[in-house]
């Protein structure tokens, strides 16, 4: 599937294609989700910097994607400090030039952050799908690097990344 407008307002054009998803089985119950989906990594790269990206979507039966929230960060402040105001428990980056760290080439690094807060309600009958890239079509401001990094997102149970879902009800 293309995405004709790269500024998608109605952020509809899937990622699928561009990255790394999980998807699930058809719900069997409609699911409200009201919140912010929160994005666990574990990392590795062959660059020191670069920016990962995760989408949180809704398939419909038909195979329609439609994207619900997104997240991003640059991995080299992906360092958590504690936030000096109310952040809902959310991953908080103060996002300093002091608090930069380069990602250990080959190395699994723990990559923790929040989506945009959504309200949602998914039909049963629907999947759940995440999504996670190195890149975001919409980005106006990008540079490209030569050669791309690659990113491995660690499964195995001693280095499992997640997806934690606000789920209302």
């Amino acid at each position: 599937m293309s995405c004709p407008d790269p500024i998608d307002q109605e952020q509809t054009c899937p990622q699928d294609e561009k990255g790394l998803t999980w998807t699930t089985a058809p719900l069997k119950d409609e699911v409200e989700l009201t919140g912010h989906p929160e994005v666990s990594l574990r990392l590795s790269s062959t660059a020191p910097d670069g920016n990962v990206f995760a989408y949180l979507s809704d398939v419909a039966p038909d195979g329609t994607v439609r994207i619900l929230t997104d997240g991003r960060l640059r991995l080299a402040l992906r360092g958590t400090q504690r936030a000096p105001y109310d952040v809902l428990g959310t991953p908080w980056h103060r996002g300093n030039a002091e608090d930069a760290e380069a990602m250990p080439e080959g190395r699994a690094e723990r990559v923790d952050f929040d989506m945009l807060p959504l309200s949602s309600v998914v039909p049963a009958g629907h999947r759940l799908r995440v999504t996670v890239t190195g890149a975001d079509v919409r980005e106006s401001d990008r540079t490209e690097v030569s050669p791309a990094p690659v990113y491995t997102v660690h499964r195995e149970p001693a280095r499992a990344s997640s997806v934690v879902l606000p789920v209302a009800r």
